[in-house]
């Protein structure tokens, strides 16, 4: 490297020496893959300046990251029950506050904030006319216990408490705009 901050590389010539200062080339080349049944989208970064003659064997491909392709594909919702707000995509499982709901019965949650299928988002005022989101109730259960402790020092004083909280687990199996 040629100093702090510099983005050249000195390349070597046939001497050894190093006579050129080239700038490191950016993205060359976007590519999908296809792995294991998940798509990632990648860029192929140079990691040698272009002047090497072995500069092909230096290449490599850098994952963006799952959001990106995920960003304009996924249908997903937000949706309010027990006072509070749940972005929420079909398929996935859900924890929530207890609803009085028998286990495999189905649930339609009215209060829809936001709706959006790729790159088509619906933002309601509070909510989106017409939206609705289906589940299924999986099981009901609790929490795992919190444990709560009130100490007084000096004063010869500790209380113990616990408290677990009821949830119903869900699944989304349908997002209706």
């Amino acid at each position: 490297m040629l100093g702090r901050g510099s983005r050249c590389v000195k390349a070597r010539g046939a001497g050894g020496r190093g006579e050129a200062c080239v700038p490191l080339a950016g993205c060359v080349q976007s590519r999908t893959l296809t792995f294991l049944g998940s798509t990632c989208l990648t860029q192929l970064h140079r990691v040698v300046p272009a002047l090497c003659s072995h500069a092909s064997q230096y290449l490599s491909y850098k994952a963006l990251g799952e959001q990106d392709y995920r960003r304009n594909t996924m249908s997903y919702a937000v949706i309010v029950t027990g006072g509070k707000q749940y972005k929420v995509a079909e398929g996935e499982y859900l924890k929530i506050e207890k609803l009085e709901i028998a286990t495999g019965e189905s649930v339609t949650f009215d209060r829809v904030l936001l709706v959006a299928n790729g790159d088509d988002v619906t933002i309601g005022a509070p909510v989106v006319a017409g939206a609705k989101v289906v589940a299924e109730v999986i099981s009901q259960g609790r929490h795992d216990k919190v444990r709560i402790i009130k100490f007084r020092r000096r004063k010869h004083h500790m209380k113990r408490m616990g408290h677990r909280q009821w949830f119903t687990e869900i699944k989304i199996t349908g997002i209706q705009a």
